[in-house]
């Protein structure tokens, strides 16, 4: 399901954790399984909790099917970190999937007038 890459970081104690997802396409034209987890895994108590012990991550899109999460975590906490990642991905919060939903299809409405707006400033 996921490749871990760890990168040394500049800053002596923070290790940079890159996880590379494969969830299908991201670019779809409506909010797919993939925008929609997105969301629910940031609303889980998983995420609450790297937050609230200094971690802190961010999905990253790429191209046709590439999500990365990237951690920034203290070499001290990476255990408890990895732990509480698996959590989040393999328990996301569906009591809000109806917030999720809704927040997937304005993401993807944005994304496309953005495209739209981009592709208008090339010409």
């Amino acid at each position: 399901m996921a490749n871990k890459l760890f990168i040394r970081s500049p800053v002596k104690d923070v290790v940079v954790l890159d996880i590379k997802l494969n969830l299908g396409s991201l670019q779809e034209l409506h909010p797919g399984i993939t925008n929609v987890l997105i969301p629910l895994w940031r609303m889980s108590g998983y995420a609450k909790e790297l937050e609230r012990i200094g971690i802190s991550f961010s999905f990253e899109k790429g191209g046709l099917d590439a999500l990365t999460l990237r951690v920034k975590a203290r070499y001290s906490v990476i255990n408890k970190a990895m732990k509480l990642i698996e959590d989040m991905l393999l328990n996301p919060f569906i009591d809000r999937l109806d917030d999720a939903i809704r927040e997937a299809r304005t993401s993807v409405i944005i994304n496309r007038e953005d495209t739209t707006v981009r592709s208008v400033l090339r010409r």
